[in-house]
């Protein structure tokens, strides 16, 4: 009986231990794949607001752009208004010296005229006269094409910083917001399996058996 009742007490132990490291076990897994789960719905959360608060700021510098390019496009309008302008005042102050050329030209004609000259003198000096008129309205001329050839060489200045300026001010919306990558999902942690536990009872009946073995035929009574 004695080997009987220690057997069962080392089976009831071993058991015990095998079944408590189990649920210890299981208890243990089932809080960390709480807390793993948690800390990734914490992620998924923190990666929806990072690209929310992204795109709205995308959406500001989307509107500064649109607003730099306002900007870029008057000042250059300007820019060319005003050497449209300067061109036109040339232009008229041109006429205006043109028609000043006119009168003085047909006054010196008249007087010419009125000089008590022989006809061959009369003629080479109205033919001097009308070179130098030729000469200067040529030199007005010349004036006149430089100017428009040095307005349109500031006009191309004005495009190429035009772009200049347009494409600086697309470098702050050329790369729009990106969601960054799902973090990967926890992975279960595993507590002892049950083919752990019916290990860990297998080996408790084991025991039992040999606890019981070596005792079953012990007497207490008997002699030593």
């Amino acid at each position: 009986m004695i080997g009987l009742a220690l057997g069962a007490l080392s089976f009831g132990t071993k058991a015990f231990g095998a079944l408590s490291s189990y649920n210890n076990s299981q208890a243990a897994a089932a809080k960390q794949n709480a807390y793993n789960r948690k800390i990734y719905r914490l992620q998924i959360k923190q990666r929806r607001m990072n690209y929310a608060m992204q795109t709205a700021a995308y959406g500001n510098r989307k509107i500064q752009y649109k607003q730099q390019l306002g900007y870029n496009f008057d000042a250059a309008q300007r820019a060319y208004q005003s050497e449209q302008s300067r061109i036109n005042e040339l232009y008229k102050q041109m006429g205006f010296t043109e028609q000043g050329a006119a009168i003085q030209q047909a006054q010196g004609a008249g007087k010419i005229q009125a000089r008590e000259v022989s006809g061959r003198s009369m003629d080479r000096i109205a033919t001097l006269y009308d070179a130098g008129a030729q000469r200067n309205q040529a030199i007005r001329g010349e004036m006149f094409k430089t100017a428009v050839n040095t307005a349109a060489e500031r006009n191309k200045r004005t495009r190429e910083q035009l772009k200049i300026a347009n494409d600086r001010a697309f470098w702050n919306v050329g790369q729009p917001p990106q969601p960054t990558e799902l973090p990967p999902p926890p992975l279960a942690v595993q507590g002892q399996s049950q083919s752990q536990l019916f290990a860990g009872l297998g080996s408790a009946a084991l025991g039992a058996f040999q606890t019981f073995s070596n005792f079953a035929n012990y007497d207490p009574g008997a002699p030593g």
